[in-house]
């Protein structure tokens, strides 16, 4: 995802800035889901947890042959993502890396904490400091961050 991002801030020329991001949702974390007309309410993510009969299944032809269109596509998509990184300049590209990768950081250390979403310990709160539901979370702290840069 980080190289997406990249790519897309060159592609565009956009400054770190604006690609800065936090993330609302995370294994063992709580999530924000609207229930349809019970209305919203938030939900435990499940922690990451691969068992030895799935780590086992994972590694048979029937889940590769159950899954050769997704990886197909997602070849296809990082074949893609290289060229485009070739053509934008490699070196280049690298060093916007890892520009990103110290500014998200720096964003996470100074915002996570303070950024209020909308499921924080199982709680709903619906004044919190994103967009739209749990998208741009902590865009006020993230966009401070992004002026010291």
């Amino acid at each position: 995802m980080d190289e997406s991002l990249v790519a897309l801030q060159m592609l565009l020329g956009l400054e770190v800035g604006d690609i800065l991001y936090l993330s609302s949702k995370t294994s063992g974390g709580y999530s924000y889901v609207t229930n349809g007309g019970l209305g919203p309410r938030c939900f435990k993510e499940s922690t990451k947890f691969v068992s030895s009969k799935m780590k086992e299944y994972f590694d048979s032809d029937e889940w590769r042959t159950h899954i050769q269109g997704d990886t197909m596509l997602y070849r296809a998509a990082n074949n893609s993502l290289d060229l485009t990184i070739d053509a934008l300049g490699r070196e280049k590209f690298e060093s916007n890396l890892q520009s990103f990768r110290t500014a998200e950081t720096i964003a996470h250390e100074r915002c996570e904490a303070k950024t209020i979403f909308p499921c924080m310990n199982g709680q709903l709160h619906k004044v919190n400091d994103c967009y739209q539901m749990d998208q741009g979370c902590g865009y006020a702290c993230l966009d401070e961050v992004a002026l010291e840069l």
